[in-house]
């Protein structure tokens, strides 16, 4: 079987269209090979994981990284449905002659259809992350996994790592009026839905960019006991950690980043937000009792105020070289610092030169998860980058 791969899945006219545009799906298509491929190859298009069309190419393929395009024709060209959509393109080998490419290999790419056309955060467009490369409105199940196929092209996937059972439809997390409900993962550390897959190295994450989701919940507990292991969360492990236990990948040196933490009654703090950034795993040199102690916001909370149950709240955060600014409704209200030659601020108990540092060299996908106690409610979540291209595609690659 020749070595075949997609590099790339791309169209005309970016990561926002508008109803109705015609985009005319192109797949590039690099030969890993140091021999010309000279028969057929066939890709197919799939829009949300369901196929749409295909397209052959006739012709030589030379070695070489830059690859060639195959694309749809104009009478194909996806007519653009509103919503937010993964289109992939995969080699198909069953319908090329000899057969070709590597089995289940794909790229995906996001694309966001709406009359109007979002632009960046002042923060984010100032630091040049001016590409939406991850939106999700909540508007259908088509962006969810469901079945738990691991397939390449959704937004979400609801396996869980660490012998967790998947994630359920209306018991675990539903849709309602274009709003995703999380209400009962009962799990300590609120694993949830994630943009990727634990068990197929397929989904989305990205390296340095700006977050930003709008979040309500429930304040107060729904329970008369309080809940000491569980918070509503969006966050992150990086996928070397994930895949690391699931996938049996090399890891090491891994950072856990909390862009939102509500610990309400959990530590008496029932009106503080908290971002939180601490080392999951590392050097094993270095015994675990000698690991810096988390990075907390200070007080625990990023804003601290008397909120009303089930109030919308905007945060994001802008994750830039050796800087972590959070926002809220608007207004920074905190910063974390690192660098690989200083000490991180604020400077945690055990902080040694260059702690965290290695969160700059780690692909993160999007965790979001609720709890029976505090059930969790998001409005819509997007990722502005600098680079059209997800961090995680080159990751699989290598």
């Amino acid at each position: 079987m020749a070595d075949l791969v997609v590099k790339k899945v791309m169209w005309e006219g970016g990561t926002q269209v508008k109803p109705g545009t015609p985009l005319r799906l192109t797949a590039v298509v690099v030969n890993k090979e140091k021999t010309i491929y000279k028969d057929p190859v066939t890709v197919e298009f799939l829009i949300d994981a369901k196929p749409y069309k295909t397209a052959t190419r006739v012709g030589h393929i030379y070695p070489g990284e830059g690859g060639v395009p195959i694309m749809l024709t104009a009478e194909d060209a996806w007519e653009a449905v509103q919503g937010d959509h993964m289109i992939t393109a995969r080699i198909a080998p069953e319908l090329s002659q000899p057969r070709c490419g590597r089995a289940g290999h794909a790229r995906s790419a996001h694309v966001r259809v709406a009359e109007e056309i979002l632009v960046p955060p002042a923060p984010a467009a100032a630091k040049g992350f001016n590409t939406l490369t991850f939106s999700d409105d909540f508007d259908s199940l088509h962006t969810i996994d469901t079945e738990a196929t691991g397939e390449e092209g959704y937004h979400w996937y609801v396996t869980r790592p660490w012998g967790e059972g998947d994630l359920h439809y209306e018991d675990d997390y539903s849709i309602q009026d274009s709003v995703m409900h999380l209400h009962n993962i009962n799990t300590w550390w609120n694993y949830g839905l994630c943009t990727i897959d634990t068990r197929h190295p397929v989904g989305y994450a990205f390296n340095r960019g700006y977050i930003e989701y709008r979040v309500r919940m429930k304040y107060s507990a729904d329970t008369g006991t309080v809940t000491k292991i569980r918070v509503p969360a969006v966050w992150s492990l990086p996928t070397t950690s994930i895949w690391g236990d699931t996938l049996k990948k090399k890891h090491h040196c891994s950072v856990e980043l909390d862009w939102l933490e509500y610990w309400g009654d959990k530590y008496d703090m029932p009106d503080f937000f908290s971002v939180c950034l601490h080392e999951k795993d590392h050097d094993p040199e270095v015994p675990k009792e000698q690991w810096p102690k988390p990075v907390v916001s200070p007080g625990g909370g990023v804003i601290g105020m008397q909120l009303g149950d089930y109030e919308w709240h905007t945060l994001s955060m802008q994750w830039d070289t050796g800087k972590l600014v959070t926002y809220f409704d608007g207004r920074m209200v905190h910063k974390i610092e690192y660098s690989p030659d200083g000490y991180p601020y604020p400077r945690p108990y055990n902080a040694r030169v260059g702690s965290f540092s290695h969160l700059d060299e780690q692909n993160m996908p999007i965790i979001i998860g609720g709890a029976s106690d505090y059930p969790m409610e998001v409005d819509w979540i997007r990722v502005w980058s600098a680079s059209e291209e997800p961090m995680l595609r080159q990751e699989v690659d290598e």
